[in-house]
């Protein structure tokens, strides 16, 4: 019986996630070459709640996540660790009308911190995105890139 929850409660775990490749257009950074984003998405069946794991910049001065994250009707909000201080993020999901997705970051309390993030769904899991960050101590920077979405 013991064993037997624990394998429906393993099985009821759902993952997804999303790799990015990406480059720097505009800004300090538009000298360097090619990085990653990685995202992964853990929840249970059902739930709202999800744990978000996330590196971006990786090959370029990377930067992790790790927060909360509660799925709403309208998109996501989450909180947490993001991109290696305190912060949150949310994200409007207007898919089911028109395919795009946005989303905002904020943290570095000290520095103010922030990303301003739009996706364009070229196909149903991947896609063409355009990100504005704002790294607070350090000059801004536009970045583009191309995206690939998984999931269990």
């Amino acid at each position: 019986q013991g064993a037997g929850r624990i394998v429906s409660a393993v099985g009821s775990i759902r993952a997804s996630g999303e790799v990015a490749l990406h480059r720097s257009v505009a800004g300090e950074d538009d000298q360097d070459g090619l990085a990653m984003d990685f995202s992964l998405l853990l929840g249970k069946d059902g739930s709202p709640w999800n744990l978000l794991l996330e590196g971006t910049g990786l090959g370029n001065g990377s930067r992790f996540t790790a927060s909360a994250l509660y799925r709403t009707a309208w998109g996501r909000v989450w909180g947490g660790i993001v991109r290696g201080d305190v912060g949150i993020g949310a994200a409007l999901d207007f898919r089911s009308d028109f395919p795009l997705f946005l989303s905002a970051e904020w943290w570095d309390e000290q520095g103010g911190s922030w990303a301003f993030r739009g996706k364009w769904y070229v196909k149903p899991r991947w896609g063409l995105y355009y990100e504005r960050l704002e790294p607070g101590h350090d000059p801004a920077s536009d970045i583009v890139g191309v995206f690939y979405q998984f999931s269990k």
